[in-house]
């Protein structure tokens, strides 16, 4: 059977989890934006090392940081494309090429949102600039108070890429609540181990109270002649016990 291949960012993420280590920390560090070639500087910092990545998105921007990052990992041994395949994120026109092919990210994001119960994506129009032969168009989607925008020389395009960075968005939300539930139900059954032991340490005492309870009886019975008067105060005194 074939391997799922996937985008830099989600393997990136996964392989932080599976390490144990902290998620990615995604900083832009310079954008251009409002013209014909818009640009986006990233820096990832993630196990122990710094990336970066450009791109004429934020997008790209972060999967190429991301991209760049498995690469440094790959010479450290850390990282094993054969075991989880990336995606080559080349170019935007690319990206937008397989959007007019058919790929649709708005279907997919309504589907993850359905599954996992979350709202419904909204979509609206940011902006629209550009003489008529050459116009961009720029989206955005929202849910909760999440947004992502994208741009492209038409909505629909603008509207795929603003949902298809929410999806990823969401995917990383998700793997960071998978890992808190993980911590979460490991210290609830450390709790119970521990309150587990205390409570049969507390039988154990109270079981031994109760077999020197039955020695003394025997000894009152046979070496005193006050002996049931003593033995009602050992009772009455192993009842408060108990209670």
């Amino acid at each position: 059977m074939a391997t799922a291949v996937k985008n830099p960012i989600m393997v990136l993420q996964e392989l932080t989890v599976r390490n144990r280590l902290k998620r990615p920390d995604y900083q832009i560090t310079s954008s251009q934006s409002g013209t014909h070639d818009n640009r986006f500087d990233y820096v990832v910092f993630v196990a122990g090392i710094r990336a970066n990545g450009s791109g004429p998105s934020k997008q790209i921007g972060r999967h190429q940081a991301a991209q760049n990052a498995l690469k440094i990992l790959h010479e450290m041994g850390v990282y094993n494309p054969a075991e989880n395949p990336v995606t080559d994120y080349l170019s935007y026109q690319k990206d937008e090429s397989t959007l007019e092919n058919g790929l649709t990210y708005i279907i997919k994001l309504q589907a993850t949102c359905s599954k996992n119960k979350i709202p419904l994506p909204d979509f609206l129009e940011i902006s629209n600039e550009g003489p008529p032969h050459d116009r961009k168009f720029t989206m955005g989607c929202k849910i909760y108070s999440f947004i992502t925008k994208a741009s492209a020389k038409t909505k629909r395009m603008a509207k795929q890429l603003a949902a298809k960075e929410m999806l990823e968005r969401i995917t990383e939300i998700m793997v960071d609540l998978i890992i808190k539930s993980r911590k979460a139900t490991k210290e609830l059954v450390y709790n119970n181990d521990v309150t587990t032991t205390k409570c049969n340490k507390a039988t154990d005492a109270t079981n031994c109270l109760q077999n020197d309870i039955s020695d003394c009886k025997q000894v009152f019975k046979s070496k005193s002649t006050n002996g049931q008067l003593v033995l009602g105060i050992i009772e009455k005194s192993f009842a408060r016990i108990k209670l």
